[in-house]
């Protein structure tokens, strides 16, 4: 799971990145379930995001949501 800001999507290139905040940008990948207009409006607004490890250490999207402040 990564609490942060969601700072950038690209859903034709299949990915997002979170800034956390120590300011390390994430990238999660493996988008192509989720729909982009929920996605769209969260862009700038704290999310969490859940995600897994794969066996060569890249994230894959499982689920998004706005984090409670």
């Amino acid at each position: 799971m990564r609490i942060g800001v969601l700072r950038a999507l690209d859903l034709d290139k299949d990915w997002l990145k979170v800034e956390t905040q120590d300011g390390t940008q994430v990238e999660v990948n493996k988008l192509s379930h989720a729909v982009g207009d929920v996605i769209g409006p969260m862009v700038n607004k704290r999310v969490v995001v859940r995600a897994i490890k794969t066996k060569k250490g890249d994230l894959r999207f499982m689920d998004i949501e706005l984090a409670e402040d």
